[in-house]
Parts: structure tokens; C-alpha cells; sequence
């Protein structure tokens, strides 16, 4: 390899590490994620959408094939030619549906929609009208079990116990549709390329009479999620997140949302069972709470085989038990809510949401809440467990001796801190200023400056 081809590659590698930084200002969190690969039996690590049936088997729509899983093993499912009957038309798996009959179906990017029966395991191809190729982008149903289809030629509808998609009557987008969402209200919402539209479907004419919410703000819609207090949340390829409010015709941008040149791109949106809403972006997974309008970002991270597998996120699925499965172009992330027990704080030096100093030796809580941490060459650590932050007590900022911290001694009031060469200091509890300090000597007592262990009697 040239020296030349290897400023380029390393180049590259500082272009995309800068992007990353500006698109996450914020610190990654640190989460228990249990990752699946071909290495585990996929089919393809890229990982288009997954979705748990009522029997409870997930099934992940990749790239190449749909996948399912039953907890131990993934079973495959691929196309073989066009002229073969029973097996599933297409590779690339868009969407996964079940209605209200139980039915699969699962549609695929130029092979359209396939009906699939579990009792012979193969599939029915469901044709459109002088159209040979199609995609089957997203599926949903209505209240008469009507099923809609958004396509790359359009929307189109299936009556019950249908084979051929129809659009007659449909004058709405002719636009690749990304999404579509049936609410509760048995409205329908389509997202394209280039707009989002409500469509009554009570309505005798539900199309003529559709409003654009976007309007003259053109929008290229990636995904729709509705919250269980009704929101209707839209991801966008550009722009980030809108929100359309309960009994609203109009979208507001998602203001706080962290932009980025990567994250402002959402491919998928899922609210979870303590109303978070899970965002995925190009630039890893966030989790916002709209209770205090924070986020948090999970990414990957180089040498913890416990982060996301993959920062580009391509889609989320809340299960049954209510744990979280991300699909990304390098793998399945699954969050299992009993495994995030614990979360880990690393050392960063200049970040006031992390440590300064890596190795910790001892704990203590004042009492205001506030956790106090003793580092090996860091000095003291003050955790707000409110805030997620730290303040520090260190030799450079303070009277404190020596940054090396073994020991602490609460007294309510005061910290009595035992130090590696730098005897006994005292620390207001509330001021955090050091008050007085106890070295080895016949004034003090001490018989050396190294205290390992302070205990009251």
C-alpha cells in the first residue's frame, strides 16, 4: 500500500471521527447491549426492520432475507428466483406486519408484498395491476380490515381476502411512501419524500379532502410513531424530529433535538413502556425524556463489545417484555431492561458528566444526596446524582494536599478525608472548602502521612 493510499484511508478516518464529535456534542452513555451478527446466525448484518408476531417469535427483516428468532436460533428465509413458487419474493425486507386475522406479511424492496402461511411455511406473492416489479415499503390496517400498502408506485389498499392491490379512488402522493400509520381514530397518515398527509378515512372522500401537513415546508419523511398521549411524532431525513400535537393539523420541529450533520437524520422512531421516546439517527440512538426535555446518546464505542453494534441506526422495536431491539447496518443491539442495573462513568478529564481520574478507591453520600468519590491522581469527585454531574476538590483548585484519595470519614457535617502522602485533611461538607489538614508529626499524632482507613468511635 502507497504511502499516499494511506493518508487518504487515515484521512477519511479523521473526517468521519469529526463529524461524529460534531454530531454528538453530548457524552455516550453507558448501557448493557447484547449484540447479534451473521457471526450469531443472521442472514445479513443490515437490519431494515424487526417485529415480534403473537406467538411470540421476532422476525428481522435484513437486506438480504427475512430472519426469525426464537431465543436461541435464527431461521432463514431467502428468495430463490422469480419463477419459484412459495418462497419469498425479493431479498431486501422493507416491512413486517401481522393484522388482526394473524396474518404475515412482510414486504420487500422489487418483490412487493408477500402473504406468509405458517403452517406450510412458504409464501403467496400479492401482484399489482400491469406492474411486475414493486417495492412493499410499510403496511398497515384499518377499523373495516382494509389493508393499506405504501409503495414506490404509490398508496394502494388490499379488501379482505384479497390477492391484487388496488389504488382506485387513491389520489394522493405518487411518491415513494416511507411510512404510513393508522391511528385510533382511523385516520391515515403517509409519509413520502416530500410531504406528510392526513387522510380521514370516516370520510366519504378521504383523499380529496387530505390535508398536507407540511404544507410549502417540504419534508422528506423517514418514519411516523404515535405516543400513547397521541402525539404523532415524524423522523426525517434532514430536519430531525416534528411532533403534531392531539386534535392538530400542523408539525413543530422538535427544537432541543440534538442536530448534527448525521443525527438529524431519523429512520426510526418507538415510544417505550415509561414514555421515553428512543430516536434512531445516523449518529447512534438517543433517548429522550419529555419530562425533563433531555437526552441521552447510545453509540458505539471502540473495545466495549457492550455498546450499540452500529451508530447508523436503521430500526427500533419495543418487544412484549418491553425491551428494545435496534437494528443497524452492522448488527442487532438488544437492550434487556433487567441487564441496566447498573450503568458505568468513565474518566474525562474535561467533561463535567464524567470522572477526571479513572482508578477509584473509596464512597461516601453527604447529606444533600451528593456522592463523593475518591480518586487515585484525580483528588475528590462530587457527584449531583439530580444534575449528572460532577464538581472536584483537588490539590490545584483547593488546600487539599495530594490528588490521591484512599479513604473517607462522614461525620454529617464534615468529611474527613485520609490521603496517600498528604495526611488527613477536613472538608466542609456544604462549602466543600478544606478547613483544616493533619500531617505526620508530634502535634498531630500521625505516625505517617499515608491513612488507609479512618473510622469513628
Amino acid at each position: 500500500m502507497t504511502r499516499f493510499s494511506l493518508f487518504r484511508i487515515a484521512m477519511a478516518v479523521l473526517v468521519c471521527c469529526a463529524a461524529y464529535t460534531a454530531a454528538c456534542a453530548q457524552p455516550v452513555e453507558t448501557s448493557r447491549f447484547d449484540n447479534f451478527t451473521q457471526a450469531n446466525g443472521l442472514s445479513n448484518n443490515i437490519i431494515q426492520c424487526i417485529f415480534q408476531d403473537h406467538d411470540g417469535w421476532l422476525w428481522i427483516g435484513t437486506s438480504q432475507g427475512l430472519n426469525r428468532y426464537d431465543g436461541y436460533n435464527f431461521r432463514i428465509y431467502k428468495s430463490k428466483d422469480e419463477d419459484s413458487t412459495g418462497t419469498l419474493t425479493g431479498t431486501l425486507v422493507r416491512c413486517i406486519f401481522q393484522d388482526s386475522q394473524g396474518r404475515l406479511w412482510i414486504g420487500t424492496e422489487n418483490g412487493g408484498l408477500n402473504l406468509f402461511d405458517p403452517r406450510k411455511e412458504v409464501f403467496k406473492h400479492i401482484s399489482m395491476p400491469n406492474i411486475r416489479h414493486y417495492s412493499a415499503n410499510t403496511v398497515d390496517e384499518d377499523e373495516n380490515g382494509r389493508l393499506w400498502v405504501g409503495t414506490d408506485r404509490g398508496l394502494y389498499f388490499l379488501d379482505t381476502g384479497g390477492m391484487t392491490l388496488s389504488n382506485n379512488g387513491v389520489e394522493l402522493s405518487s411518491f415513494d411512501i416511507k411510512k404510513i400509520l393508522i391511528d385510533s381514530e382511523n385516520r391515515l397518515w403517509v409519509g413520502d419524500r416530500k410531504n406528510l398527509y392526513e387522510c380521514d378515512l370516516n370520510s366519504k372522500e378521504p383523499f380529496a379532502t387530505a390535508r398536507e401537513i407540511f404544507g410549502g415546508n417540504p419534508q422528506d419523511v423517514q418514519t411516523i410513531c404515535k405516543s400513547a398521549d397521541g402525539t404523532l411524532w415524524i423522523g426525517t431525513y434532514y430536519q430531525g424530529v416534528f411532533t403534531v400535537a392531539r386534535g392538530e393539523h400542523t408539525a413543530a420541529k422538535l427544537a432541543s433535538f440534538p442536530h448534527g450533520e448525521r443525527s438529524s437524520t431519523v429512520r426510526a422512531i418507538v415510544e417505550d413502556e415509561k414514555g421515553n421516546m428512543w430516536f434512531g439517527t445516523r449518529a447512534g440512538l438517543f433517548c429522550y425524556s419529555r419530562k425533563t426535555d433531555s437526552y441521552r446518546l447510545f453509540a458505539s464505542e471502540m473495545g466495549n463489545d457492550a455498546s450499540l453494534v452500529q451508530n447508523s441506526v436503521l430500526s427500533l422495536f419495543i418487544d412484549a417484555k418491553g425491551d428494545l431491539w435496534t437494528g443497524t447496518r452492522g448488527g442487532i443491539s438488544y437492550r434487556n431492561q433487567e441487564k441496566q442495573l447498573f450503568s458505568l462513568i468513565r474518566e474525562g478529564k474535561d467533561n463535567p458528566q464524567m470522572l477526571n481520574a479513572g482508578e477509584v478507591y473509596c464512597f461516601t453520600q453527604d447529606k444533600s444526596g451528593r456522592i463523593w468519590i475518591g480518586t487515585e491522581n484525580g483528588g475528590i469527585n462530587i457527584y449531583d446524582t439530580a444534575r449528572k454531574t460532577f464538581s472536584r476538590i483537588t490539590q490545584q483548585n483547593s488546600a487539599l494536599p495530594t490528588n490521591c484519595i484512599k479513604c473517607f470519614l462522614n461525620t454529617g457535617d464534615e468529611i474527613w478525608v485520609g490521603t496517600y502522602m498528604g495526611g488527613i485533611s477536613v472538608v466542609d461538607a456544604k462549602t466543600q472548602k478544606v478547613k483544616r489538614t493533619f500531617r505526620a508529626g508530634e502535634k498531630t499524632g500521625l505516625s505517617s502521612d499515608n491513612i488507609w482507613w479512618l473510622l469513628q468511635d
